[in-house]
């Protein structure tokens, strides 16, 4: 699963991120590359909206939000 260039401009324009279990931003476009077992938030202005979220979750959650309609 991966997250469209196009799709992180938006959740950036309206100041969205993903973060780690260490609170550090997590770049999407290398999501694949992050422990299987890692968990992540999706925040807005550093704020929860989703936490302790899987890979697969967080792909899901992002382009369902952001992705360009088709």
């Amino acid at each position: 699963m991966e997250i469209q260039n196009e799709t992180i401009q938006n959740m950036k324009k309206y100041d969205f991120d993903v973060t780690d279990n260490d609170d550090k931003q997590v770049d999407l476009t290398k999501i694949n590359a992050e422990p299987k077992d890692e968990q992540f938030d999706l925040r807005i202005k550093n704020h929860i909206v989703q936490d302790n979220i899987t890979e697969n979750q967080i792909v899901n959650s992002v382009n369902d939000l952001f992705a360009p309609a088709a």
